[in-house]
């Protein structure tokens, strides 16, 4: 499958794109998950990359428990709705099953958009299923659900396009 980039990206343009998905260890599980057919997509298209981890910004370890969204859906995270947190599904070293990572979350968030806003960019490329760069799907509540993840809900809302491993947009 060859990647299919958005047809107004400017070769040389800046692009944020899901560190795990340049296959930087950076999952909760301690992997990377590297997108072949992104990262010579945009390498031929001489994109500059800029890789992005919200939730080591946000100052979480890796490895990590996997976490999920509970009592809502990332939107409602992002607009600080009452009881609707970023919690840890199992026990691991350190934490225990239901931490609250919703403050590390939101930092991981807040740094991204940051880094979005300071280099100009209009798209991004993120890892799909992730509570922060789920593009179309993300965990809550003990399910896959069809809603974007934290990062990807701010940065969409800032106008910056957000691109799922598949290439196309939600």
């Amino acid at each position: 499958m060859v990647y299919e980039l958005p047809s107004d990206l400017q070769p040389g343009e800046k692009v944020l794109v899901s560190a795990c998905a340049l296959g930087e260890r950076t999952r909760y599980d301690g992997r990377g998950k590297a997108d072949l057919e992104l990262i010579a997509a945009l390498k031929k298209h001489k994109c500059e990359v800029i890789p992005v981890c919200p939730e080591i910004a946000g100052g979480l370890p890796t490895p990590r428990p996997p976490a999920e969204i509970k009592g809502g859906v990332p939107l409602d995270v992002f607009q600080s709705k009452q009881g609707v947190r970023i919690r840890t599904v199992v026990a691991a070293p350190h934490y225990p099953k239901g931490w609250d990572f919703t403050k590390e979350f939101l930092r991981g968030t807040e740094a991204v958009m940051q880094t979005a806003l300071q280099h100009g960019v209009r798209y991004a490329f993120f890892q799909e299923r992730s509570p922060s760069c789920g593009v179309k799907q993300t965990h809550a509540d003990g399910e896959l659900i069809n809603a974007p993840g934290l990062t990807t809900v701010a940065l969409q809302a800032m106008g910056v396009e957000v691109l799922a491993a598949d290439g196309t947009a939600h």
